[in-house]
């Protein structure tokens, strides 16, 4: 199954599925749409990072989704 994003979301929560300089397997994340992409922080580091959708919907297992 694919995870999707629903055309009205504003916030995902998720777990990543990738090791990058942003998360490691297993990390919960919390990304929160902007102007111009995607905010994304990461609750083990407490820290936060721009993200594209693309990465969001390849990338982290998508767990929770709000709308507007």
């Amino acid at each position: 199954m694919k995870n999707v994003i629903k055309r009205n979301a504003i916030s995902i929560v998720g777990t990543a599925n990738i090791n990058t300089n942003a998360t490691r397997q297993g990390d919960k994340t919390h990304a929160t749409k902007i102007d111009n992409g995607w905010t994304m922080l990461n609750y083990r580091t407490g820290k936060y990072y721009q993200c594209f959708a693309d990465f969001l919907r390849q990338h982290v297992i998508i767990t929770e989704q709000l709308t507007a």
